[in-house]
């Protein structure tokens, strides 16, 4: 997986960001990497959650987050044995019933105004990895395909397999969304598009 082997460009680019980067990993995917060991596999680091009533500063995901097929990739708030690069940032909000649950909704409804003047923050160790206005990470008009749905970002971004990390939703002062009732509750979506680290075998 690395300059010399066939592959993509854009992989062979992860490749030596994480060769410029690898300090910041664990020394296992330090050993991977400096071994030529390392693959990287195409990721989307999804989480969906209702977010009925929040406010203040939320945590989208925290330690009791689980791993749940069509709902969330992340399994508490700390990658086991893996980095993850990104530079793709797509965001969703559905309304629907407290029994249908995160795993119905469509996710391309228009934002509320209380959430569309939030802020989305990912960071890491104190490290902001992402600290800007939740609409800037919408799709604009009806997108044609899912690729549409995602927003670049102007560089590659990283989370370690070292320390937790935190994605949160910054509301204005004194803003919060309403409380769930049975038929109408808010649904928020993240997802971060890139790669992840494996041992090269696996």
């Amino acid at each position: 997986m690395f300059p010399g082997q066939n592959n993509t460009g854009r992989a062979l680019i992860i490749v030596a960001f994480l060769l410029n980067m690898v300090d910041a990993f664990s020394s296992n995917l330090q050993s991977l990497i400096n071994s030529q060991n390392v693959r990287v596999s195409t990721h989307t680091m999804t989480v969906r959650k209702n977010i009925s009533g929040s406010g203040g500063t939320y945590d989208v995901i925290d330690a009791n987050t689980k791993q749940e097929k069509g709902i969330s990739t992340i399994d508490g708030n700390k990658l086991n044995n893996e980095g993850f690069v990104f530079d793709r940032v797509a965001i969703g909000y559905g309304k629907g019933a407290l029994a249908a649950g995160a795993g119905t909704q469509s996710y391309d409804s228009a934002l509320p105004n209380e959430l569309r003047n939030a802020f989305l923050v990912i960071k890491q160790s104190g490290r902001k990895i992402i600290h800007e206005p939740i609409s800037n990470f919408t799709a604009q008009g009806t997108p044609q395909s899912p690729d549409e749905y995602f927003i670049d970002l102007v560089s590659l971004e990283y989370i370690t397999d070292v320390d937790s990390f935190d994605i949160q939703i910054e509301y204005a002062p004194g803003v919060s969304l309403d409380a769930a009732d049975a038929a109408n509750n808010h649904y928020f979506e993240v997802r971060l598009q890139g790669a992840k680290t494996s041992a090269r075998n696996a």
